[in-house]
């Protein structure tokens, strides 16, 4: 990028990017935050495994953002189908926004037949708790590894 690209003039660098044509992406983006609707890009699993079979890449992966699938009603059966490529896993409550608090064994979410599936393709790689900061660590650890206990 040169030095052009980076300036400042009075643009914002959301204007300079949809000068050049990149806002498209840019607005799918605010569309799923805001409206909790998916892009018209890649949004499932098997979308994304036959983009990467397509492309040969070896160390191209996927990441299944739990809350995501939940969301986007995918089946969680497709983390088995393309478990060759899946290697991380970040999991929280799916059920609330903006807030994303620790997953618990008492919420109102049902996490075993995502853990079942993971667990069924012998998913060992990272699996990360991506949540807002918890008042109690301690608290939130111990609920947190009683909803995962049967996968860990």
């Amino acid at each position: 990028m040169d030095a052009e690209n980076i300036r400042n003039d009075g643009c914002s660098q959301r204007d300079s990017a949809e000068h050049k044509g990149y806002v498209r992406a840019h607005r799918s983006f605010n569309r799923i935050w805001k409206e909790r609707k998916y892009s018209n890009y890649l949004n499932t699993f098997p979308q994304v495994a036959e983009m990467l079979d397509r492309v040969n890449m070896p160390n191209a992966s996927l990441m299944a953002d739990f809350r995501h699938m939940v969301w986007n009603e995918e089946n969680f059966q497709n983390l088995s189908a393309c478990r060759k490529y899946l290697n991380h896993v970040h999991m929280d409550f799916p059920l609330t926004w903006p807030e994303r608090p620790y997953l618990k064994a008492d919420d109102e979410y049902n996490y075993q037949s995502f853990l079942e599936v993971l667990k069924q393709s012998a998913y060992n790689d990272t699996l990360t708790i991506e949540a807002d900061i918890p008042k109690d660590w301690k608290q939130a650890h111990a609920q947190a590894v009683e909803v995962l206990k049967s996968v860990l």
